[in-house]
């Protein structure tokens, strides 16, 4: 269990990892010091399978959750998560187009995920005091 704070989870060209139960606060705060502002991020998955799942991500913005990857879930495991947005507005950039939640589960990806109202920086401290005990 790891809090990680102005950074997602970024996968380029790698394979066969497994991120769980981290919680990644405002990765899109300082996203133009640090080029990504989606709680994940995986490029090139054939190279997989990259399993995301059980993560808890806060964003500052409505901007996309998720890039890079949109395919099949034999690429890409991922599930469980939780995500904190604000007025609980959920997306994925893939690639040229942008998906709904509802269209990702229908692909067999984010199963069992959730999206929740963001609603203040002390809510998103607390969960990371939890995680730190």
């Amino acid at each position: 269990r790891n809090v990680l704070v102005y950074g997602g989870f970024k996968s380029f060209l790698g394979s066969n990892k497994t991120v769980e139960n981290n919680l990644y606060l405002f990765p899109d705060a300082f996203a133009r010091q640090f080029g990504s502002i989606f709680c994940a991020s995986v490029w090139q998955p054939d190279l997989g399978p990259e399993v995301w799942r059980r993560n808890t991500c806060v964003k500052l913005s409505n901007e996309s959750a998720l890039g890079g990857w949109c395919g099949d879930a034999g690429a890409i495991l991922s599930y469980g998560n939780r995500y904190f947005m604000p007025h609980a507005v959920w997306r994925a950039d893939c690639g040229s187009s942008t998906k709904s939640m509802e269209e990702l589960q229908a692909r067999g990806l984010e199963r069992g995920s959730s999206v929740l109202n963001f609603s203040s920086a002390d809510f998103a401290f607390k969960l990371a005091e939890i995680i730190l005990r």
